[in-house]
Parts: structure tokens; C-alpha cells; sequence
């Protein structure tokens, strides 16, 4: 019986893990008899290389077709919440007020590659939301170099790079001399990913 393969149809259907594979893969656009389509879609998809290959050539030029979408840039809109497993997780509310260890990190994670530790700079942005505030402003938990691994490997397993593309735009673009605004997240992020000269600018693959 022939395995299913399910052809994600946007961005809002690839994972973090997903997104960083595809990275490293062939443009599948090139040839589909070179490997490189086989290759590629195997990540896409998350089936195995031989399934591909195990496919007619003209299913396959068809799978390649149907997925141009992610040889584009994804949106550079961002989202300030989004929910996993029924947890809620809210950004940061003031990027001024992040501390020495913060921002430590977030700069070796961006210097080691912004794609590869994408789940990890999502992880120390977005926190568990406790509760609502005045006008039910978010409030996130503290820092906490012990609980934020087992949440970046949350994320780069379950949280999709529509939720994460924006966010991580602006540090690649920006690093970290804008988070010492004096603005909040919110109205930082949106001010710059809601300028149309980076409205389809790629994402660098490395920090620096």
C-alpha cells in the first residue's frame, strides 16, 4: 500500500525543524532528475527520499509546482501571541528591560546562525503567559535558562515560521543595539516589519 504524502500549502504548515532543513536542500526548481527535488521535498513533506523517488516523474514535477510558495520569503508580519498544546506564550512586553543573560544569548544564538537557532531566539522572546493585565496586557513569565530549553525544543518542533519569520527578521536585520529602545516590543516590531522596504527581504542565515 503506497505511504500518503501530505504537501503542506503555506508557511502556517512548516515547522521551525522543517524550515532549517529546507535551508540546507537543493533548489528543487533546477531539475527534478537531479536529486535535488527528491531531496526537497522529502524535508516539505517529511516523507523519505526513496517515497519520492518511488513516485512518477510527472507527480513529482507536479508536487514541485504546487509548492513554489516556499521559495519565497515568508510574510515578515508577526504575531505578539500563539498558542502550542494549549499553553499560551506572549513576547516580551519591553526589550529595554531584558537582562545581561538575555541578552548574551540572544546574540550567541544569532552569531551561531539565525535559521539554525531560530526555535532557540523564539524561545527566549516568547514566555509563558501567566495572565492579563490593566487593558489585558500580556505578562509573561521570567528568563529561565532550565525551562527555556525544553521550550525551544517545543517550539522548533510544533511552532510554524509563520509565527516565527517576522520576529526573527528584525533581530537578523537589526540586532541587538534597537532592543536598548526605549519602545516597547510590540510597537517596535511593528513599526519595522510593517515598513515596506522589508516587506519579501530573506531572512540571513547567519547572525553577524
Amino acid at each position: 500500500m503506497a505511504t500518503k504524502i501530505n504537501l503542506p500549502n503555506g508557511w502556517n504548515e512548516v515547522t521551525l525543524s522543517r524550515f532549517a532543513e529546507m535551508q540546507q536542500a537543493s533548489d528543487p526548481s533546477n531539475d527534478e532528475m537531479d536529486g535535488g527535488a527528491a531531496e526537497w521535498l522529502a524535508i516539505l513533506t517529511g516523507a523519505t527520499v526513496e517515497e519520492i523517488e518511488s513516485l512518477p516523474l510527472s507527480e513529482v514535477k507536479q508536487m514541485v509546482s504546487e509548492s513554489q510558495w516556499a521559495l519565497e520569503p515568508p510574510t515578515t508580519d508577526y504575531q505578539e501571541a500563539f498558542t502550542i498544546d494549549g499553553q499560551e506564550y506572549g513576547i516580551i512586553p519591553d526589550f529595554s528591560k531584558m537582562t545581561l543573560g538575555e541578552h548574551q544569548n540572544m546574540e550567541l544564538y544569532s552569531n551561531g546562525g539565525v535559521i539554525e537557532n531560530l526555535h532557540k531566539i523564539m524561545a527566549l522572546l516568547y514566555r509563558p503567559v501567566k495572565r492579563r493585565g490593566i487593558f489585558r496586557r500580556k505578562e509573561v513569565e521570567a528568563y529561565d535558562t532550565k525551562t527555556s530549553p525544553a521550550r525551544a525544543e517545543l517550539f522548533k518542533e510544533k511552532l510554524t515560521v509563520d509565527k516565527a519569520y517576522g520576529a526573527a527578521l528584525f533581530f537578523s536585520l537589526f540586532g541587538m543595539s534597537c532592543m536598548a529602545s526605549t519602545l516597547d516590543s510590540s510597537e517596535m516590531l511593528d513599526m519595522i516589519l510593517r515598513n515596506h522596504l522589508l516587506e519579501n527581504q530573506p531572512l540571513p542565515n547567519a547572525g553577524g
